[in-house]
This record gives C-alpha cells, structure tokens and sequence, in this order.
C-alpha cells in the first residue's frame, strides 16, 4: 500500500492568489495603456507626476507585490506536498524534497531546479496513471509548462534588465515613452505568465486527484509537517 498526503485544498490557495494576481495586472495595464496614449497624444510633465503618484497605481502595485509573495509561498508549499506524494511511488526524482522547496528561492538556480522537478513530476505522475489505466499522455502539459517556464524567465530577465542597466529620466520625453513601449510588452508576458501558472496548477492538479483512484494508493492519516509548513508554523508561534 502506497500512502500519500491528500493535497487537493492545497492547491486552491495559491489558485485563487493567481487568479486575484490576473485581475490587478489587467487593471494595472489597462490603466498604463491609458496613460501612454495620453502621453503619446500630448506629452507634459504634469502628466507623468499625475502617473507617478497615481494612488490607485501605487496601491494596486502594492498589493500585487503582497499577493505575488503570498502565492509564491503557497504555491511552493502545494508544490513540495506534490513532490512528496510521488516519492512515495519509489520513482526516481532529480532532487532530494527539500530542493522541491529550497530551489524556488535561491536566485539563478531558480531559474533551473524547479522546471527540471516539474517536468519529473509530471513525466512520473502520468507514466503512474498510464500504467493504471487512469490517464493518457499529452505532449499538451508539456508544452504549457515549457511556455509557462520560458515566460518566467523571461520576466525575470527583462526585470533585471530595467533595474541594473536601464536609467530612466522621468522627464525626458524619449525616456517616458520607451519605457511605457517597454512596459507594455512586459506586462503582456506578466499576464500571460499568470494565465500559464493557473493551467499549471489546474492541470497538475487534476492529474493528481486521479493518482487516488489507483487500487493500491490510500491517504495518510497520520500527516508529518513538510518543510515549508515547519517554517510557518514558527512564524505564526513567534509572532502569535
């Protein structure tokens, strides 16, 4: 008997975070594109000011930032549950569990560790239901999860780009305006990458559920903390 920790309430989080990540980005780039094209139209520099302060652009980003962290955080915690449910499989994994977790967070690695689990992952988890009659393949996840990945990265990059080598004077009106160009594309990946992250999840998850319909798979009962719930529970015991 296999026994793996049920793992489907998991997931919703970090799903709703996401989605709630979605909305403000298309606000944000709804409201960016109406600021570019006023810019475009007729350039002042009390325009940009109004921009800059913009309270509702400040807020927004604030709370993306937030929403952003909190489902980073979640979205690893689900994703290392995931992980451990299929070692319990004896298949053979990349990386110990706590790389699963620990590979997210340290800068460049995170760029490489978490796709190459994924792809184990979801390469071991439909091989599981395959051979169980429970699933077929399709080059179709793949293909979203090598789109979602290559997205991130890009992100990450234009995101190093704009902070180390690019310097804007916000009142220069070729250095406004390449950066509204340049926004307008990021955003566009930004929002795609979220798109991409949800049917990352969605798809991931469903191919899961299904792992409990194999004949031989049960639910622990007796569940042990993983290690981004440990960090947590210190969080919430020195801070409460």
């Amino acid at each position: 008997v296999v026994y793996i920790r049920p793992n489907k309430q998991r997931r919703i989080l970090p799903f709703v975070l996401i989605f709630v990540m979605l909305i403000i980005s298309i606000v944000l780039f709804i409201i960016e594109e109406y600021y570019a094209k006023q810019l475009k139209e007729h350039f002042s520099d009390v325009l940009v000011l109004e921009h800059n302060r913009n309270p509702i652009i400040i807020l927004l980003s604030f709370v993306n930032l937030l929403v952003y962290i909190l489902a980073i955080i979640y979205y690893v915690r689900w994703f290392q549950r995931a992980y451990h449910n299929i070692e319990q499989f004896n298949v053979s994994l990349p990386y110990s569990k706590k790389w699963s977790a620990l590979g997210w967070f340290i800068p460049l690695v995170h760029w490489i560790i978490p796709i190459r689990i994924m792809v184990h992952l979801y390469r071991s988890t439909e091989q599981l239901l395959v051979s169980n009659t429970l699933g077929v393949k399709k080059k179709s996840r793949y293909m979203a999860l090598s789109i979602w990945w290559t997205l991130y990265v890009c992100s990450g990059v234009s995101s190093i780009y704009i902070l180390f080598f690019v310097h804007i004077d916000h009142f220069d009106e070729q250095d406004v305006l390449w950066s509204f160009n340049f926004g307008f594309y990021t955003n566009l990946i930004d929002i795609a990458l979220i798109i991409y992250a949800l049917l990352v999840v969605y798809n991931y998850g469903q191919m899961e559920d299904q792992l409990l319909k194999i004949p031989s798979v049960e639910k622990e009962k007796n569940q042990h903390s993983d290690l981004l719930d440990a960090g947590l529970s210190n969080v919430k015991n020195s801070t409460f």
